[in-house]
């Protein structure tokens, strides 16, 4: 399944990710252009809402790329900012570390078939 598939569900259907969450805009560019973070939307309180796709477990590893996300869509330390990640699981420690900057993370069940959605 490519993460494209994902993105594609989760404009259609945002609230498989939270109820009252308006779409924005996808594959946001961040850094000049060098990163793009999967999803925006503007949530029921009128924050926004980044959120980061993983089409599989998020690791260790991946946590490199949501620090430097977070430092790009932080960095104005504007509270009606949130950033989510959405995978398949988390490892422990990259849950830990994405927690304590206050990265929200949501655990999805694959596959998912649009034609089940509605």
């Amino acid at each position: 399944m490519k993460e494209k598939f994902l993105e594609d569900v989760f404009v259609e259907h945002p609230t498989l990710i939270e109820p009252g969450l308006i779409f924005i805009q996808r594959q946001i560019p961040l850094n000049n252009g060098k990163r793009r973070i999967d999803l925006q939307y503007q949530d029921k309180n009128g924050n926004n809402l980044f959120v980061e796709l993983k089409r599989c477990k998020f690791r260790r590893e991946d946590v490199r790329q949501i620090i430097e996300y977070y430092k790009h869509i932080k960095r104005a330390n504007d509270p009606n900012i949130r950033l989510m990640v959405i995978a398949t699981g988390f490892c422990l420690e990259a849950r830990l570390t994405l927690r304590y900057l206050g990265v929200e993370l949501k655990k999805i069940l694959l596959p998912l078939n649009p034609t089940d959605l509605g």
